[in-house]
């Protein structure tokens, strides 16, 4: 049985309740606005016409962009370059990884994954037992960590120009 049309699900699968769309708020003259105009008639309308007067962009509104750089089917992205600038600034995968609240063991297999499908070393031991002794990244690992952010920072200065120019009033 379908929920009635004054309640939707959440996403705990409990119902909460949401007024009428389309129907007049008591505390306006009876006029629908642009947002209840758009979605009494089924399409999202224009931004402008969902947002009003509101000043562009909202305060809270910013965009968010997911990109990896895959080898076969894993992906490389901000994860694993972020792990790979903490063992390189840490010197020491366990510390890196507790970092991230992330076990040795994991944090080995993530390594071991990129490895195998990239082709080539990220890590190297350094050898000694002593306060120098740990990990660190290969020079083919900081080169690829550098063009890696390289790559990143140009897509996210594009984003937010981007942005800005669908956004702005």
């Amino acid at each position: 049985m379908a929920p009635p049309p004054e309640e939707r699900p959440c996403k705990a699968g409990t119902l909460e309740p949401r007024e009428p769309v389309g129907l007049p708020h008591p505390a306006r003259s009876g006029r629908s606005t642009s947002r209840e105009t758009a979605e009494r008639h089924g399409s999202a309308g224009t931004l402008r016409a969902i947002w009003g007067a509101i000043s562009w962009p909202p305060n809270k509104m910013k965009p968010k962009l997911k990109v990896w750089v895959t080898f076969g089917d894993l992906k490389f992205g901000d994860g694993r370059a972020r792990l790979l600038e903490e063992i390189d600034e840490q010197g020491s995968l366990r510390k890196a990884a507790g970092t991230f609240e992330m076990s040795y063991r994991n944090a080995w297999g993530y390594l071991r994954e990129l490895e195998d499908a990239a082709g080539f070393k990220f890590v190297e031991r350094v050898p000694g037992g002593g306060p120098r002794s740990g990990m660190r990244l290969t020079d083919k690992a900081r080169l690829f960590l550098q063009r890696y952010r390289k790559f990143r920072n140009g897509l996210d200065a594009a984003v937010a120009r981007q942005f800005e120019r669908s956004f702005k009033t």
